[in-house]
C-alpha cells in the first residue's frame, strides 16, 4: 500500500497535470489576445511544478508502480511538449517579446528532454520488470509440472494362481521388480543397473529351480544377494542427499530392509538346495515379494525428492 508522502506525491502531480492542462487550453483559446509574458512566465512555472512532481515521485520508486510512473511521465510529455508549440507561436506572433518566448522555448525545451529521458527509463524499467515476471512464472510452471509429472507404470504383471510352480511365482516377482525400477529417471544409472541385475539373477533362480539344478539355485541367490547389496549402497548414497528428514528416513528404511530380505534369500535358498524339497517355497516367494514392495517404497522417495527439489546432488 501507498504511504501518505506517496499520496500527497500523486496528488501533487494530478494537481500539477490539471493546472497545465488548464494552461494549455486557455493559451489556446485566448489566441493572439495572451501576453508572450504571462504565457511564457506561466508555462515555465507549471512545467517546473510539474517535474518537481515526477522527480518526487521518482524519489519514491517502489512504493508507487512503475507503470503509474510511466502513465504520468507520458502525460507530462504530451502538456509540455503543447507548451512548446504555443511558445513557439509567441515568438513567431510578437516580435518585440520574442526573447522571452525564447527563453521559454529553451526551458520547456530543457524540461522535455529530461522527461523524455526520464520516460525512456521507466519503459526499459517496465520492460526488465515485466521479462523477470515472465520468467519467474515460467519457472513457477516448469517446477509445478515437474512435480506433478510422475513416470509412467506399466500395467502389473498378471500374478499367477497361488497353485502355480514355485518357478513362475519368482518369475513374476522378478518382473514386478523390473516394473518398479523402471519408475526411476534415467540419472539413476546406478540403481536402475543394480535392479536390473537384481531381476535377471531371481529369473535365473526361477529356472534353476524349475530344472532342479540345486547348485545353480545357491550360485543365482548370491548373485542376487550382490545385486541387493549394490542396491542398498546406492540408496544410502543418496540419503545423504535428501534435505527432507521424512523422506530421508523413509530411503534409509528401505536400505536397510532390503539388507535384511537378502540375507534371509540366501539363508532360504541354501536350505531349499540342500533339501531338494519344496517346502520353504512360500518363505522365499514371500521374501521376494517383500523385496519388490520395499524397493517401491524406496524408488518413491527418491522421485519425491527429486521432483521436488529437496535433493542436493552432489
Amino acid at each position: 500500500a501507498a504511504r501518505p508522502d506517496d499520496a500527497d506525491a500523486k496528488r501533487s502531480l494530478d494537481a500539477g497535470t490539471a493546472r497545465a492542462g488548464d494552461l494549455l487550453r486557455r493559451l489556446r483559446d485566448g489566441g493572439a489576445g495572451a501576453s508572450v509574458r504571462d504565457t511564457a512566465a506561466e508555462a515555465g512555472a507549471r512545467a517546473d511544478d510539474l517535474f518537481a512532481a515526477l522527480q518526487k515521485l521518482r524519489d519514491n520508486k517502489g512504493r508507487l508502480g512503475v507503470q503509474d510512473l510511466l502513465r504520468l511521465a507520458k502525460d507530462l510529455h504530451a502538456i509540455i511538449a503543447g507548451l512548446i508549440d504555443k511558445a513557439r507561436q509567441d515568438a513567431l506572433r510578437d516580435t518585440g517579446r520574442r526573447a522571452e518566448a525564447l527563453a521559454a522555448l529553451e526551458r520547456l525545451e530543457m524540461l522535455e528532454k529530461l522527461v523524455r529521458d526520464e520516460e525512456g527509463r521507466l519503459q526499459e524499467e517496465l520492460a526488465a520488470q515485466e521479462a523477470a515476471a515472465r520468467a519467474a512464472a515460467e519457472a513457477r510452471a516448469r517446477e509445478e509440472a515437474a512435480a506433478r509429472a510422475k513416470p509412467k507404470k506399466k500395467a502389473p504383471a498378471k500374478p499367477p494362481p497361488k497353485q502355480a510352480p514355485f518357478h513362475e511365482h519368482v518369475e513374476h516377482a522378478a518382473a514386478t521388480i523390473s516394473d518398479t525400477a523402471d519408475q526411476l529417471a534415467e540419472e539413476e544409472a546406478v540403481l536402475r543397473g543394480a535392479a536390473s541385475s537384481l531381476t535377471e539373477h531371481l529369473r535365473q533362480l526361477a529356472e534353476a529351480a524349475k530344472q532342479g539344478e540345486r547348485k545353480s539355485i545357491i550360485q543365482s541367490a548370491a548373485l542376487a544377494v550382490g545385486a541387493i547389496n549394490e542396491m542398498v549402497l546406492e540408496m544410502r548414497r543418496i540419503a545423504t542427499q535428501i534435505t527432507d528428514p521424512r523422506l530421508k528416513r523413509d530411503l534409509l528404511w528401505a536400505a536397510s530392509t532390503l539388507k535384511d530380505l537378502g540375507t534371509n534369500l540366501k539363508i532360504l535358498c541354501s536350505v531349499k538346495a540342500a533339501c531338494g524339497t519344496p517346502d520353504n517355497d512360500d518363505q522365499i516367494v514371500s521374501v521376494i515379494s517383500s523385496l519388490r514392495n520395499t524397493l517401491g517404497k524406496g524408488v518413491d522417495s527418491i522421485n519425491i525428492a527429486t521432483r521436488t527439489k529437496r535433493r542436493a546432488r552432489t
